[in-house]
């Protein structure tokens, strides 16, 4: 595990404006509100990449600014989401966490990961919810392969990909889809 300050060595030594903070689960790290405050000082903009589990447990460690966005992982709604995280209540902890995180005056995206099984209609429903709860944009992307996962066939193939945004795209575009 890096330190707050080799964290921001290596922020120095890229210096890219925008940081994505993911993981694993980047809320259970012990200094993340040091580090999240540390980044914001350098004037970045701040991807917290979270499942939403801990957002109520860990916001008072934060102050909302236009630089510091929450994006929480939801892959559909309630029962398709907790399925793919293969545990129950996942869903409805992330929601709880957008809401107390919107209440409080912070920016919050949603990240939902597109598989072969995806069905399009479903995420359109899970962004259309995401709207009436304030969130402030969303970002989809296809599902990649990697050693680590055994069931391979969950994966789509370049054409398959393609296919599946365009049916996305005509669906989706009213949304704020962010790029």
């Amino acid at each position: 595990m890096l330190s707050v300050e080799q964290c921001l060595a290596a922020l120095e030594q890229c210096g890219a404006p925008i940081v994505s903070i993911c993981g694993g689960e980047p809320m259970i790290y012990p200094e993340i509100g040091r580090l999240v405050g540390e980044i914001l000082a350098r004037k970045k903009h701040i991807y917290l990449c979270t499942n939403g589990m801990f957002i109520r447990k860990k916001l008072a460690e934060f102050k909302p600014t236009s630089r510091l966005f929450f994006n929480v992982h939801l892959d559909g709604l309630e029962r398709t989401h907790d399925i793919c995280v293969e545990r129950d209540g996942v869903f409805r902890e992330a929601i709880d966490g957008i809401k107390a995180a919107k209440a409080a005056g912070f920016l919050v995206t949603s990240n939902t990961t597109i598989y072969k099984e995806t069905d399009i209609e479903e995420i359109a429903e899970l962004l259309a919810y995401l709207q009436t709860l304030g969130v402030d944009g969303h970002m989809i992307s296809p599902a990649y392969s990697y050693a680590a996962v055994m069931t391979k066939e969950i994966f789509m193939s370049r054409e398959e990909i393609r296919e599946k945004f365009r049916q996305a795209s005509k669906l989706l575009e009213r949304y704020n889809i962010v790029t």
